[in-house]
């Protein structure tokens, strides 16, 4: 209810009718439609998609095989302004992973144990993108195999991503 707010809210709606953007603005009754990154999963990104966002779980969207990148408010202006940013790929690390999953062990289960090796533990992979890959994908549920990219910040990672399988396909 601030003005500064409602200064900002009306400057975003300017900004997406002169950039003809689609505007997930909500309703002040109702509320929004839902968590911007939950949106962009259900509703946009598709594999071999190379994303932007300024929510700090854009790494999520890598779920369904998109490179998902986190950038700045910043860099996101420069981005609207001058259509381009400036990016530079760091190297990955593959992680296959094979088998079904043991009755009750989910998707953070796994995740907590990758994160726990010595080689991720001791900083080996901070700034890499975690690729993660392999016939374990074809045995979870989707809402599974969000868990990987969306985690893969809490070993260091710029930024994690799913090859496309059976299930994202689907």
């Amino acid at each position: 209810d601030s003005e500064d707010a409602l200064k900002l809210a009306q400057a975003m709606r300017e900004v997406a009718n002169t950039e003809n953007l689609r505007l997930y603005d909500g309703d002040r009754t109702l509320g929004a439609e839902g968590i911007c990154h939950t949106v962009m999963l259900d509703r946009h990104t598709l594999p071999g998609e190379v994303i932007l966002g300024t929510d700090s779980h854009t790494c999520t969207l890598g779920a369904v095989g998109a490179l998902p990148i986190g950038i700045g408010a910043t860099e996101w202006a420069a981005a609207l302004w001058t259509n381009k940013v400036r990016i530079s790929v760091p190297p990955s690390i593959r992680l296959e992973l094979s088998g079904r999953p043991g009755s009750g062990v989910m998707a953070k289960d796994i995740m907590l144990y990758i994160l726990s090796l010595p080689y991720i533990r001791d900083g080996h992979a901070i700034g890499r993108i975690f690729d993660f890959a392999g016939e374990t994908f074809d045995n979870l549920p989707f809402d599974e195999h969000v868990v990987f990219p969306n985690m893969s910040a809490e070993g260091g990672a710029f930024t994690g991503y799913i090859e496309p399988n059976r299930v994202s396909i689907d």
